[in-house]
């Protein structure tokens, strides 16, 4: 179909919940009410948490957002575990920060690079 001035087109956007999502058990509540959910390990409680929400949201058919609090290097490296089969990755926190720890990870035309060991030293 050709679209044009006189043309509607329809594009159908995802309905993500941003924030709020603290425990696995609440997603089956709201299927039907949003289409993707958006995990942030500062809000869930951390690392454990965050593969939960993962693993039940796929169960149950969610989209991914994995997203951040603008947190360093460190908080982004257990996030890029959890964002591995996510639709979508928000993991620039280091990039707005004045300065990120030593052995930061490696951030370049849009692409994050996975955390070197010497990160967790």
């Amino acid at each position: 179909m050709k679209i044009g001035p006189n043309r509607k087109s329809r594009v159908r956007m995802a309905r993500v919940l941003r924030t709020g999502l603290y425990v696995a058990y609440a997603l089956p509540r709201l299927q039907g009410l949003y289409d993707a959910v958006n995990i942030k390990l500062d809000k869930c409680g951390g690392f454990t948490e965050a593969l939960a929400l993962a693993n039940e949201a796929r169960r149950l058919r969610f989209e991914i957002m994995v997203g951040n609090m603008c947190g360093t290097s460190l908080a982004m490296a257990p996030a890029f575990l959890v964002a591995q089969g996510a639709r979508w990755a928000d993991l620039d926190g280091p990039l707005l920060q004045s300065g990120d720890r030593d052995h930061a990870m490696k951030y370049e035309g849009g692409t994050v690079s996975p955390p070197s060991a010497e990160l967790w030293r």
